[in-house]
C-alpha cells in the first residue's frame, strides 16, 4: 500500500510541475520507493499488533512472507506437519436436548475402542455450556501442550435461542478484533466439526450454525484435519435406551384424597433450572437459569392442556381392566398437578394460571425446586405446595440435582426461609426422592433434619426414585442398582422421624403407599384425637377461595381413612378397589381354555367324568 501511494504522488508531482524540477522530484521519489521495497529474503519485516496485553513487535520470517513454490516430486504441506496421533484431542459438545452429547459420547468412545489407550491422558470431553468457564481459555489462547492439540466439534443448530449463539458470537468478534492475534487457532494441530440438525423439518436451515462455527474457526487460523460433517436428529440417530415411565399416583389418593383418575398432570413452563439425575425426561427438556422464550397466554396453555388430557382418555375406551364409570368421570377433571416437567413457578403468569384452575373448581398441586426464591415469594394460593429436597447438602444438592445457578444453595436456603415465613398459611410438602448411592446415607438424615428445621414444612413426603431407563447420553446414570426397596425406605424413613422427634420437633409416621414406595411425615397438627387428618376437603378449599377471607391450611382438612396409615396391612391400598393384575388373568384364561379343549376332548373319547377330574386337578391342584 505504501509503495502505491508514493507511486502516485511521484506521477501527480510530474504532471503538476511538468518540467525538469518535475523530472527530478521523479528521481527522487523512485529512489524511495526502492527504498521502501527492499527485499525481504534477506532479512525479516517488523510489525507492531496490538494485543490484550500491549503493543508489540512481532518479526514476521520470509517463510511466511514470500511463498516458496513446490518442485517436481515434492510435496508442499500447508498444514501442521505434526503427526495427529501424538496430539491430544479436546471433544467440544454443546448440547440442548441431549442428543449432541450422545453423539459426544459416542464419538469417545470410538476414540477410545480405536486408540487402545487410557483417554484420560489424551482425550478430554467439555461441554461448551458447563465445564467451560471462559471460551478465550481454548479459543483464543490454546492451551500450551508438549504437542499442538486437535478440537473436535459437536454442535446442533436451532433457528432461535440456540445454546451456542453465544460461542458464535466470541468467534465473530475475536475474529475482527485488532487488539488479538488473527489467527490464534493456528497453534493447533487440526479441528473438525460436527454438526447436529433436522433435515426433515428444517432443511433450509440443517446444520447452519455447525457451518458458521467451521468458517469463523479457519478464519482464526485452525486447519481442517477433516470436512465439515452433517448428522440429521432423526434419520441418522438411533437411540437404543430403553425408557420406561413408571409413574403412580395411587398414592395421592392415600394420602391426600384424590381421585388419579380425575387428576391432570401438566405443566406452563418445559424449563427447569435443574439436571436431576432421576429426572424422567432424561435432560430433553429445556434448562435454563433466565427467561428466553416467547410467553403463551395462561388461558391458551390450561384450554390446550384439557383437550390434550381429554383426547388421551379417549385412546383408553375398550382397554382391558377400564372401569366405565371411572372412565366417564374422567372427562372432569378436579385436580391439576403442576409437576409433569419443568418449573412451574418459572412460568411468568403461574398466579393467573392458578386462579384459572380454581375458578374451574380444579385444585391446584404445584411441585418447584426450590431455585426461585422471588417467585416463591409473590406465589399465590395452592391447594398444596410443594419443594423438591433432593439432598441434605450443599455437595449432594450439586451432585443429585445439578442445579445451574451458581449460588444455588443460597437460593434453596432463601426458599426454605420463605416457606416458614411468608408461605407459612400454605399446605407446604418437602419432597424427598431417596436415591441410593447419592443421598440416602447415615449421615443424611441428620443434614434432612436441619432442613426440616429451618423450613418447617407441614407435611414431608418421601419416595423412593422410580427407574424411567437409563443413558449416560442424555445424562441420567441411574440404574436398577440406583433404585432403593421398599424395605430400604422403611428404614430410612424410621430414622428421619426419629431424628425429628430427637430435636423436639413434632412430626409422626402418617401414611404410606407400599406399591409406589412413598410415605408421609406429618406434622402432629394433623393429628387430632390420635386420627390423622392429611386429607383435603376439596369443597371446603374452594368455598374458602370464594368467599374471598384469608384462611389457613387447617381449615380444610379431611379426615384419613386408616388403611392408607403407616403399617396398614392394605399398605395403602384402598380396600374397595380390585387390583387388575393382567399376569393372574392371562393365566385364568388359559387355564379356562385349557379346561374346555380338554373337555371337549373327553366327550369325544366318552370319558368325560375321568377328563374332567383330571382337568380340575391340573388347574386347582391336588386337594
Amino acid at each position: 500500500m505504501n509503495e502505491h501511494i508514493v507511486a502516485l504522488g511521484a506521477f501527480a508531482a510530474f504532471l503538476y510541475l511538468a518540467g525538469k524540477l518535475g523530472l527530478l522530484l521523479l528521481i527522487v521519489m523512485c529512489v524511495g520507493l526502492m527504498y521502501c521495497s527492499k527485499d525481504v529474503a534477506n532479512g525479516g519485516d517488523s510489525v507492531t499488533r496490538r494485543s490484550r496485553r500491549g503493543n508489540k513487535s512481532k518479526v514476521i520470517p520470509p517463510s511466511i512472507t514470500k511463498m516458496r513454490k513446490a518442485k517436481d516430486g515434492e510435496e508442499l504441506y500447508t498444514g501442521s506437519q505434526n503427526p495427529l496421533g501424538e496430539s491430544p484431542i479436546y471433544i467440544f459438545y454443546s448440547s440442548l436436548t441431549g442428543a449432541s452429547k450422545r453423539v459426544a459420547l459416542q464419538l469417545y468412545d470410538t476414540l477410545n475402542a480405536s486408540l487402545g489407550a487410557p483417554l484420560s491422558l489424551v482425550v478430554k470431553l467439555l461441554s461448551l455450556d458447563d465445564d467451560v468457564e471462559d471460551l478465550d481459555d481454548y479459543f483464543l489462547n490454546v492451551p500450551k501442550l508438549d504437542k499442538p492439540p486437535i478440537y473436535l466439534l459437536v454442535l446442533p443448530s436451532y433457528e432461535s435461542d440456540s445454546p451456542i449463539d453465544y460461542f458464535l458470537e466470541m468467534l465473530r468478534e475475536t475474529s475482527t478484533d485488532f487488539r488479538v492475534d488473527k489467527y490464534p487457532l493456528r497453534a493447533l494441530a487440526g479441528y473438525a466439526v460436527l454438526g447436529l440438525g433436522d433435515s426433515e423439518s428444517w432443511p433450509e436451515l440443517f446444520c447452519y450454525q455447525g457451518k458458521l462455527a467451521d468458517k469463523w474457526l479457519s478464519k482464526l487460523g485452525g486447519r481442517r484435519v477433516f470436512p465439515f460433517g452433517e448428522l440429521c436428529v432423526k434419520s441418522n440417530l438411533q437411540r437404543n435406551e430403553k425408557r420406561v415411565n413408571l409413574v403412580d399416583k395411587k398414592k395421592m389418593f392415600a394420602f391426600y384424597g384424590i381421585n388419579s383418575h380425575r387428576c391432570m398432570e401438566t405443566t406452563p413452563s418445559l424449563s427447569c433450572s435443574n439436571k436431576c439425575v432421576f429426572c424422567w425426561r432424561h435432560g430433553t427438556n429445556p434448562v435454563g437459569t433466565t427467561w428466553r422464550w416467547e410467553v403463551d397466554k395462561p388461558d391458551m396453555i390450561l384450554n390446550g392442556a384439557l383437550e390434550g388430557h381429554y383426547k388421551k382418555i379417549k385412546q383408553m375406551r375398550g382397554v382391558p381392566g377400564i372401569l366405565i364409570d371411572r372412565f366417564n368421570e374422567a372427562f372432569k377433571v378436579r385436580h391439576c398437578a403442576l409437576s409433569l416437567v419443568g418449573e412451574p413457578i418459572f412460568y411468568p403468569y403461574i398466579n393467573q394460571f392458578l386462579e384459572m384452575l380454581h375458578d374451574k373448581e380444579i385444585s391446584s398441586f404445584l411441585v418447584c425446586n426450590a431455585q426461585h426464591p422471588d417467585q416463591l415469594s409473590t406465589l399465590g394460593k395452592v391447594t398444596q405446595l410443594y419443594v423438591s429436597i433432593d439432598a441434605p447438602t450443599k455437595e449432594e444438592l450439586k451432585v443429585v440435582d445439578r442445579p445451574l445457578f451458581r449460588d444455588y444453595w443460597d437460593r434453596l436456603e432463601r426458599c426454605l426461609d420463605i416457606l416458614r415465613t411468608v408461605q407459612s398459611h400454605q399446605r407446604t410438602v418437602f419432597r424427598l426422592t431417596l436415591v441410593k448411592g447419592f443421598n440416602m446415607s447415615d449421615e443424611s438424615v441428620g443434614g434432612y433434619a436441619d432442613l426440616v428445621e429451618r423450613g418447617l414444612p407441614a407435611l414431608i413426603e418421601i419416595k423412593g426414585a422410580t427407574f424411567c431407563g437409563s443413558s449416560e447420553g442424555n445424562g441420567n446414570p441411574l440404574t436398577m442398582q440406583n433404585i432403593p426397596f421398599y424395605e430400604e425406605c422403611v428404614k430410612f424413613v424410621k430414622r428421619v422421624n426419629e431424628e425429628l422427634n430427637n430435636r423436639g420437633l413434632e412430626y409422626g409416621l402418617a401414611c404410606e403407599h407400599a406399591h409406589s414406595c412413598c410415605f408421609l411425615i406429618a406434622s402432629k397438627k394433623f393429628l387430632v384425637d390420635d386420627k390423622w387428618y392429611t386429607h383435603i376437603d376439596y369443597e371446603r378449599f374452594f368455598e374458602l377461595l370464594k368467599s374471598g377471607e384469608s384462611f389457613d391450611k387447617m381449615d380444610y382438612i379431611s379426615e384419613t381413612p386408616e388403611w392408607a396409615y403407616f403399617g396398614s396391612e392394605q399398605g395403602g391400598f384402598n380396600p374397595d378397589d380390585t387390583r387388575w393384575n393382567r399376569k393372574e388373568e392371562k393365566l385364568k384364561k388359559k387355564a379356562e381354555r385349557e379346561r374346555v379343549a380338554a373337555t371337549a376332548t373327553a366327550i369325544a373319547r366318552g370319558e368325560t367324568a375321568t377328563a374332567t377330574t383330571a382337568v380340575d386337578v391340573v388347574v386347582d391342584g391336588p386337594n
